[in-house]
């Protein structure tokens, strides 16, 4: 069985590494608005969205459900999970507003909402993953 300190600590520092990543793609100019996203990200837009060109919100949800799933992990107390979580809501809508704020970004309620369900996501699969990797009983 991995050790608890250790598997934490790395996954609070993944977190920190994972939240600057998000502030860097959420904030920085884009290069080009109508050119189309990464193709695994426009294939799982296709077959989750319907809409092979929502590659964006695709990327949403998987960036927030690595920053929630990383940061359950590293904090397994429920409180600290739930602070987590509600911290993650806040951090993708502080992001959507300062989008709203930059002259190339545009604030949406649809990448609020794939941030929404990516940390919901997360916040499952750091449950799964602790009743997994430290034998947690439910």
């Amino acid at each position: 069985m991995p050790n608890l300190r250790s598997v934490q600590r790395a996954a609070r520092v993944f977190t920190v590494i994972i939240a600057v990543a998000i502030a860097w793609l959420s904030l920085k100019p884009v290069a080009d608005p109508d050119a189309p996203g990464p193709a695994l990200l426009a294939w799982f837009a296709e077959v989750f969205l319907g809409d092979a060109e929502q590659t964006d919100k695709v990327g949403h949800f998987l960036a927030y459900t690595a920053l929630v799933g990383m940061a359950g992990v590293g904090f397994q107390s429920r409180p600290a999970r739930v602070w987590v979580l509600l911290g993650a809501l806040a951090y993708g809508g502080m992001f959507e507003l300062l989008q709203s704020l930059t002259p190339d970004r545009t604030a949406s309620w649809a990448d609020m909402t794939a941030n929404a369900l990516g940390a919901f996501a997360g916040l499952a699969g750091a449950l799964s993953a602790g009743r997994i990797i430290f034998r947690e009983r439910p």
